[in-house]
């Protein structure tokens, strides 16, 4: 499967679910490793069932900082990030998020 469209800063191509963005003679990748690990930080502080069964209170206030951080963070990079990238953040599908980062195909719709 192929597709190509214009973006205002260059050409998107699209391969199945991978997607290259052209932009003069250059290929412009998501590389955005300060966001990933916010993003995993989030995971991670979910995941803490200890620190939330210790201070509900606490584990809570690190959830919502770091949440707080990827919407600045968001927020500031709108403009050069990709729409996939930017959907998955406007609808807090973090997790989706960072897989896209890391692997930079979006899974198959339905999964």
């Amino acid at each position: 499967q192929f597709a190509s469209y214009r973006q205002s800063e260059g050409f998107v191509f699209e391969f199945g679910c991978r997607r290259i963005l052209l932009t003069g003679d250059f290929i412009l990748l998501m590389n955005f490793p300060d966001l990933a690990k916010l993003l995993e930080a989030r995971i991670a502080v979910i995941a803490d069932h200890g620190f939330r069964d210790r201070d509900p209170e606490a584990h809570l206030e690190a959830l919502k900082s770091v949440s707080e951080a990827i919407r600045s963070w968001h927020e500031a990079h709108r403009s050069v990030i990709d729409g996939n990238l930017n959907h998955f953040l406007t609808g807090a599908s973090y997790q989706k998020a960072l897989l896209y980062l890391e692997s930079g195909t979006r899974r198959p719709c339905g999964e």
